[in-house]
């Protein structure tokens, strides 16, 4: 079980951060593992990430971190924060959420919860940790098409910078996902 939020500023929002903030703190019933927070800026499409492992309590008072909310505040803004519980892989940094994923036409910053299974024995399952880097990927490279390979429990969150006015966000019946 892992904690997905995030918060999309269209115009300036000056309670933001606070909102990040508070969401990392109550996020910590769902992980305490790692915590992971991207920052992407509509207006330069671009991104900025960052990730430990340490719970949302710990994360929340790294400069890193403090400024990452912070940019939430401005206008053309999508935040979003992971907190981790592990269920699949080592507690390391390379394995807290969002990941990157480098595309040959785009990349994507994205993040999940749930476990998936049999993911390991796919074809390119081997090169990876974790299962929400794999799928990922696979989003990255066959779109929607790859949630017919799918098995298990997955709420999704990703943004790619080919398509940057879009969120996407995907969930099976074994995860809720609300957007407020």
């Amino acid at each position: 079980m892992c904690g997905v939020f995030g918060i999309l500023t269209k115009s300036a929002e000056h309670n933001a951060d606070d909102f990040i903030t508070n969401a990392f703190m109550t996020s910590m019933v769902r992980g305490v593992d790692s915590s992971g927070i991207v920052n992407v800026d509509l207006n330069r499409e671009s991104w900025l990430l960052h990730k430990l492992p340490v719970a949302g309590n710990h994360f929340i008072t790294d400069n890193v971190t403090k400024r990452y909310a912070k940019y939430a505040t401005a206008a053309g803004q999508i935040t979003m924060g992971h907190v981790r519980a592990a269920t699949v892989g080592a507690v390391s940094i390379s394995n807290a959420h969002p990941f990157v994923i480098e595309g040959d036409k785009a990349d994507l910053v994205g993040m999940h919860n749930g476990t998936l299974t049999g993911w390991a024995t796919k074809p390119g399952g081997s090169k990876y940790s974790v299962d929400s880097e794999w799928a990922l990927s696979q989003i990255e490279e066959k779109g929607i098409s790859a949630f017919e390979e799918f098995t298990g429990a997955y709420a999704f969150v990703w943004w790619r910078n080919d398509d940057k006015d879009t969120l996407y966000m995907a969930r099976n019946s074994e995860r809720p996902l609300a957007v407020v």
